[in-house]
């Protein structure tokens, strides 16, 4: 009775040491393959005295930037046109942008990760007037 016992525990044990090493190993990874906005250029809630030129986003795993868009004040959304940069595979992406007016300014991005996983964020920026 005590070997049948004593193996079930053996048995449960072996399982579940299965079951964690699987998830650390795969779920795990899986969590941290995906691509994380590490800065900006402006940085989220900088404030500037004149408008940037370009808005720089640096990630710690290359993606394809897909869409980039700006919203002013007036709360009118500008699509960025992304030129060549929207077919590589990169984690630094420079895009200039227009003339912006003073006031907040919003900059919404999406892209696909290397795994193909869709991504979006967004941050802001203030100009002084």
């Amino acid at each position: 009775m005590f070997a049948i016992w004593f193996g079930m525990i053996r048995t449960h044990v072996f399982r579940n040491t299965l079951i964690a090493v699987f998830c650390v190993l795969f779920l795990g990874a899986e969590a941290q393959a995906h691509s994380k906005l590490l800065t900006t250029e402006p940085a989220d809630g900088a404030v500037s005295v004149a408008s940037p030129s370009e808005i720089t986003m640096a990630f710690n795993k290359p993606l394809r930037l897909v869409q980039m868009s700006v919203t002013g004040p007036s709360g009118d959304m500008q699509m960025l046109d992304l030129g060549d940069q929207i077919a590589v595979l990169s984690d630094n992406f420079s895009i200039a942008v227009p003339e912006l007016s003073a006031g907040d300014w919003s900059v919404s991005w999406s892209a696909l990760g290397g795994d193909g996983h869709a991504m979006r964020g967004s941050f802001t920026f203030h100009i002084q007037p």
